[in-house]
């Protein structure tokens, strides 16, 4: 699963504060020091001039002491967003080329990779981000995800659960990308994106009921992305709580009309219910979007990053037959 819509804009309240001084701690002192007291000037404006020279000289200092690469970085960030994969790419490719140890480069280039379907250059690229920064949450986070996809559900739980603990005190969070420092990227959907990930690993090890403590967490932080209702929605299906799969499968739909999978659950859902033309109709719905198979055959369908997981929870173990928590089934 990859979202680039995760990442949001919030525009201050007020009027940014004035910047802090920047400079050597006891030469700011001695510049406070001075404005508190005017006629110190007179006797010492030699020493307080080679002050204000030395606070300049820092500035420069710092300035020069950039993170080389950091304008690439920021106009890649800005083209995905605006939806141009293709010149985000190359704009973090020129990051790394100006800046091989530029961990965010790597993790950002790694999602395109993941969008694109190449896993195992989207892994080297993350492995590469937490090589260079082992705090780096979103690395984590998406090397989890990368871990789904290549089967591996037991480094998807560690790193989905590093991502977790770092949380929104990880090293680059929030992301500060130069002409949007307001940017609040880890306190919510990006936690939820690892506890979604952890949910569904924990699926795969057939353990529903700590899948579900973790994606009800995910659903509290992001209730904007479906496929963590869809997941939720197989989840409770696993524990014979077709209410509340119903629930979520509809939710999921709501939020995302076009995911199929959606369709083919709740389907399911209203058969074994015996609403029998609401199923046909959902059915018919996914059937419509996969374009081949009965009820919306998911092995058929496109291969991207959401589709091979949603593919996997509805067949991974914790993904009991919902006639198996009808009255009277074994």
């Amino acid at each position: 699963m990859l979202r680039f819509s995760i990442y949001h804009m919030t525009a201050p309240a007020t009027s940014p504060p004035l910047p802090r001084p920047i400079g050597p701690p006891h030469i700011l002192k001695a510049l406070a020091n001075c404005s508190r007291h005017p006629t110190a000037e007179k006797e010492h404006g030699a020493m307080h001039l080679r002050l204000i020279l030395l606070v300049l000289a820092s500035l420069a200092l710092l300035a020069a002491c950039g993170t080389a690469g950091q304008a690439d970085y920021d106009r890649g960030y800005w083209l995905r967003e605006d939806g141009d994969l293709d010149g985000a790419f190359a704009a973090f490719n020129d990051a790394i080329d100006a800046n091989d140890k530029f961990a965010l480069a790597y993790n950002d280039r790694g999602e395109i990779y993941l969008a694109r379907g190449e896993i195992d250059l989207a892994f080297a690229d993350f492995d590469r981000a937490i090589e260079i920064d082992d705090e780096l949450e979103y690395a984590f986070a998406n090397r989890s995800e990368a871990h789904l996809l290549l089967g591996d559900v037991q480094g998807a739980l560690a790193d989905a659960t590093r991502a977790i603990e770092l949380g929104p005190t990880g090293s680059r969070c929030p992301r500060i990308i130069h002409g949007a420092p307001t940017r609040a990227t880890c306190s919510g959907v990006e936690v939820a994106r690892a506890h979604f990930f952890r949910g569904l690993a924990h699926f795969a090890l057939g353990d529903a009921d700590q899948a579900l403590t973790d994606l009800d967490r995910a659903v509290l932080l992001d209730q904007d992305y479906a496929p963590i209702f869809y997941a939720r929605s197989r989840t409770h299906l696993a524990l014979c709580e077709t209410d509340l799969a119903l629930a979520d499968a509809d939710q999921a739909i709501l939020i995302d009309p076009e995911l199929a999978a959606a369709y083919r659950t709740r389907g399911e859902i209203h058969q074994s219910l015996g609403n029998a033309s609401q199923a046909q109709a959902d059915f018919d719905q996914a059937d419509a979007m996969y374009g081949q198979g009965t009820g919306g055959d998911i092995t058929n369908t496109p291969t991207t990053p959401t589709v091979v997981l949603l593919e996997w929870i509805w067949t991974a173990p914790g993904g009991s037959p919902i006639n198996d928590c009808l009255p009277g089934s074994d």
